[in-house]
């Protein structure tokens, strides 16, 4: 542990109780996620089918509602990749409480 921390940790004394993420929760944040990049990519796919049909005629409205859907769809994806991260790094946070407080503890890298 860093020398600047030290000080803190003894003051606040011994851990009373952890708290962790709860599995579940951690495997319900990579359920949402996938469900949000898989929703991202099928509106992107089903963009760029409706773009390239040659069946229907060109107009302003169509090419705004491609617009809109395929901004949307890129937002769900990479939304859903963030929320993975953010899932994933929620494993590592850990809060104690002590017998004069408490402390936020991560052991993850950055």
């Amino acid at each position: 542990m860093d020398d600047a921390y030290e000080p803190s940790y003894v003051e606040l004394g011994d851990p009373v109780e952890v708290f962790r993420p709860s599995l579940a929760n951690v495997i319900a944040g990579f359920i949402l996620s996938a469900l949000a990049v898989f929703v991202g990519l099928l509106m992107i796919v089903v963009i760029t089918l409706i773009a390239n049909n040659p069946k229907e005629k060109d107009d302003l409205g169509k090419a705004v509602a491609i617009a809109i859907v395929g901004v949307t769809g890129v937002c769900f994806t990479v939304g859903g990749l963030v929320f993975a991260w953010f899932s994933l790094m929620l494993c590592s946070y850990r809060v104690e409480i002590c017998e004069r407080g408490f402390r936020y503890r991560s052991t993850h890298r950055r």
